[in-house]
Order: C-alpha cells, then structure tokens, then sequence
C-alpha cells in the first residue's frame, strides 16, 4: 500500500471512528449508568477488552482487507470510551473544578502515552529489526493495562453504596 493511500486511509478512518464511537460509547454508557452505578466503568472496560484481540489482529493479519477492517475496529472499540470516561470525569468532580480536571485528564493522557511510547516503540523495532512486532509487544499490552484498570474501576463502582449526584434539570 503506498503512504499516501495509507494516510488517507488512516485519516478518515480516525475522523469516522472518532465521532461515531464517541457518541455511541456516551449513549450507551448513559443507557447503562442508568440502570447500575458502574455503567460507564463497564462500557470503559468492556470496549477496552474488546479492543484487544482485534488489535493484535489488526497487525498480524497478513491480508490487508482484513487488515483494515480489524484497525478500524480496534479505532471504534477504543473510541467508545471517550464519552464514558468524560462524562466519569465531569460528574464526579465539583463543578468549580471540572475544568482542571479535563485538563489533568488531558495531560495524563499524553504523559501515559504519546509522550513516550514513539521513543520505546522506535526503541524496540530497532531491537527486534521489525516495527510490526514492536507494536504487536506495545499495544495489545497497552489496551490490557486499560481494560483492567477500567474493569477494577467497575468492579469498584458496582460496590459503591454512595448515591450518584445528578443535577437538577433547568
């Protein structure tokens, strides 16, 4: 496949997944949250979960069709998670705080990921002479430390006898 078409590709493919996932991820997270505390924790951890065999699959799979499919599908399951978590953030913080808290979230993000991850990922395709195996090693692994702490997070919420708070409707 050339650069170019790659690009384009993957481009439309984040722009596409990005959106969608996000606001089928906040739909289904709020449907869920309505009927068990830790409905957006489950949304996080199920999608994190789902994520990765279709990641690992996404590079190992040596036909490029199915290839594709499973990267947009690994783009679309981790997405799903980006309504949930920020609907997590804004309702369990005080109002007056809410912005510092996107903020934190928006950091951590970056020092947890892309910070470093171009640096060990370079690091380790060096060692290993492939840059396929590199992500095959990172990624996956990456997707399992998320689905765990999300599925600790539900597991945690589902045991949580404090009421949520819902704001009053205008």
């Amino acid at each position: 496949m050339k650069y170019a078409d790659a690009d384009r590709f993957f481009g439309m493919a984040l722009v596409i997944t990005g959106l969608t996932a996000t606001a089928v991820g906040g739909l289904w997270g709020t449907a869920w949250q309505r009927r068990s505390r830790a409905g957006y924790a489950s949304v996080l951890a199920l999608s994190a979960a789902a994520a990765v065999p279709v990641s690992f699959a996404a590079f190992l799979i040596p036909d490029l069709l199915w290839a594709k499919v499973s990267l947009v599908a690994a783009m679309f399951l981790l997405f799903l998670s980006t309504g949930p978590v920020n609907t997590l953030i804004l309702e369990t913080v005080p109002v007056g705080q809410r912005a510092a808290a996107m903020a934190a979230s928006i950091f951590a993000i970056h020092l947890g990921g892309d910070l470093w991850s171009p640096q060990l990922v370079g690091w380790l395709s060096s060692r290993l002479g492939d840059l396929r195996e590199a992500l095959v090693l990172t990624l996956p692994f990456a997707i399992v430390l998320c689905a765990v702490f999300w599925g600790w997070l539900a597991v945690a919420q589902r045991g949580n006898r404090v009421e949520r708070v819902v704001p009053n409707a205008l």
